[in-house]
């Protein structure tokens, strides 16, 4: 397996808006390597050097797991590309287009209280289903014979300590000290590629979001199928706990999540999508500042501060505007 510097020097190629570290294949081993990556590629289409999960037959939650397939093909036991080898792959990729009459799958269904939504088909099983709908809102569903039940959580956990008074105290008697024991766990998601966890899960509308440093996932509490997945590049150069890739999760008001990035960024971001909303810097990471901590919202502010105390930096907590991201005020 390559080391985290060898793949720090590697050439990059940007697949859906994330920069994966290519490693350099010896000549004799692109006939073996190169022809396996061209067949899964074929399935995905290039526009302008990205890759659209929406223009494919596959879910969001499929094409992630696929980029991270051929990722960890190319990076682990394998010897490294050229420059120029490398550029002529990324032409190669360029050039694929989706197969003829490709789309995205579309769904119109009844819900057992009478109700029909549509929309865009995130996932779907024998038993489940996740649904973008036309009115953008996310429907979790459940089969029931020939139509659907909708799901969500009966007591949402939405920040790092719960409820806004930050007690982390559940009224939720369903758990106890009787029936603790017998516990056992209904399904397991494996973030990859990520650092030792030190995120606390949070719960709204039935969806869990977790983090790691600069991504979070939007899972269906119920099932743990992955909705959506927001990523960017880890930060070079920095120091301390937030170069380790230490995240304590996000917060959740409104519309959006917010989440710190390990450069010292708050961020919103769509909860229904994942979409980038807007993005604030906090602090410049060049002066050795980072950021791990959970946001704080109340009322219409996101608070957040930064780490780096133990490397000197002068510590600070501030509030940003919830729609907006501007600084309101800093102590």
């Amino acid at each position: 397996m390559l080391s985290q510097f060898e793949l720090d020097q590697a050439p990059k190629v940007s697949l859906a808006g994330r920069d994966f570290p290519i490693p350099h294949l010896a000549p004799r081993q692109q006939r073996i390597i190169l022809p396996k990556l061209m067949s899964l590629m074929k399935f995905f289409t290039a526009a302008d050097g990205k890759l659209n999960p929406l223009n494919m037959e596959l879910t969001t939650a499929q094409f992630d797991d696929l980029l991270d397939v051929i990722y960890v093909a190319l990076t682990r036991g394998t010897p490294n590309l050229t420059r120029d080898e490398s550029a002529d792959v990324i032409r190669y990729l360029r050039t694929l287009r989706p197969r003829s009459g490709s789309a995205p799958a579309r769904a119109k269904l009844s819900l057992i209280d009478g109700s029909v939504v549509e929309g865009l088909v995130l996932n779907r099983s024998a038993l489940d289903l996740q649904l973008l709908g036309d009115d953008r809102r996310l429907h979790l569903l459940r089969k029931n014979g020939d139509r659907y039940r909708a799901v969500t959580s009966q007591t949402d956990w939405p920040t790092y300590n719960g409820q806004a008074g930050g007690s982390r105290y559940s009224p939720l008697t369903q758990i106890s000290k009787s029936n603790a024991s017998k516990l056992t766990a209904k399904w397991i998601f494996s973030l990859p590629n990520t650092a030792p966890l030190q995120v606390t899960p949070v719960v709204a509308g039935g969806v869990m979001y977790v983090t790691s440093a600069n991504e979070c996932y939007a899972l269906d509490a119920g099932t743990g199928r992955q909705i959506w997945r927001y990523q960017r590049p880890r930060t070079k150069g920095l120091i301390g706990n937030a170069a380790g890739g230490a995240n304590r999760g996000v917060s959740v008001a409104g519309d959006k999540v917010f989440m710190v990035t390990d450069h010292a960024h708050l961020i919103a971001l769509s909860r229904i999508n994942g979409q980038l909303l807007w993005d604030s810097e906090m602090a410049d990471y060049r002066q050795h500042y980072g950021a791990t901590s959970a946001p704080l919202v109340v009322g219409n502010l996101v608070i957040s501060g930064t780490a780096g105390g133990d490397e000197g930096v002068r510590g600070f907590v501030a509030a940003y505007e919830a729609a907006t991201g501007k600084e309101m005020w800093r102590f």
